[in-house]
C-alpha cells in the first residue's frame, strides 16, 4: 500500500474560524502566506474586509480567502491551476461549510483576462520563480473596484514601475525573504 502524502497545515488566525486548520498535501509547490504576514495584512484591511468580495489568484492553500471570510468578507473566488491543489481547497471549503467560496481550476493569467466581475480585494501570490506578478498586476485595473485593494507577495520589493496605472502603493513590508505590498485603486 502506498502511503498517503503527509498533510501540512496553517491555522486561520482571526474571526469566526480562528484556530481552524487549513491543510494541504506535501509534495505540492504550495507556499502559504505565513501567519505573521497574514496578521499584518488583515490589520491593514480590517476596516475594508467586512462585506468584501475577494479574489485569490494562485490559490495554493486558499488560506487568504478563508482568512478573509473568517473575518467577514462576503464571498471569495479562488483560482488554482493544479487540479490536486484545487481539490484540496474545495475539500477545505466543504469542511468549513464555506458556501460563498467558488474554487476555479484554471490558469490565473488566462482566467483573469476572461473575467468580467469586479472585486473589492484581490490577493496575488504567484510562484516567485515564474515571473507572473507584473503581467497579472497589469491586467487587474478593471477587475478591482475604485478604492479596492490588491495584495501582492514577491521575492523582492515591488518596484514603482510595476505598479499599474490607477493604483497607488498603500503599504509595503518585508518578513524574512517575503516582500508584500498592498496597492489601492484610486
Amino acid at each position: 500500500m502506498t502511503p498517503r502524502p503527509q498533510e501540512r497545515s496553517v491555522r486561520i488566525i482571526g474571526g469566526k474560524w480562528r484556530g481552524r486548520k487549513i491543510a494541504f498535501a506535501n509534495g505540492h509547490s504550495v507556499r502559504p502566506t505565513p501567519s505573521r504576514i497574514r496578521e499584518t495584512l488583515f490589520n491593514w484591511l480590517q476596516m475594508d474586509v467586512v462585506g468584501a468580495r475577494t479574489l485569490e489568484l494562485f490559490g495554493g492553500s486558499g488560506v487568504l480567502s478563508f482568512e478573509a471570510l473568517s473575518r467577514g468578507a462576503l464571498s471569495a473566488d479562488v483560482v488554482e491551476r493544479d487540479p490536486r491543489v484545487s481539490a484540496a481547497i474545495e475539500a477545505r471549503r466543504q469542511e468549513l461549510a464555506a458556501d460563498t467560496v467558488a474554487v476555479h481550476t484554471a490558469d490565473a493569467s488566462a482566467w483573469i483576462r476572461d473575467a468580467t466581475d469586479v472585486w473589492d480585494i484581490v490577493f496575488v501570490d504567484p510562484p516567485f520563480a515564474e515571473s507572473l506578478l507584473e503581467p497579472i498586476l497589469q491586467t487587474l485595473g478593471p477587475r478591482v473596484r475604485a478604492g479596492g485593494f490588491v495584495y501582492a507577495e514577491s521575492a523582492a520589493p515591488l518596484p514603482s514601475e510595476v505598479i499599474p496605472g490607477g493604483f497607488e502603493l498603500h503599504r509595503q513590508k518585508r518578513a524574512a525573504s517575503v516582500h508584500f505590498a498592498l496597492l489601492r485603486r484610486q
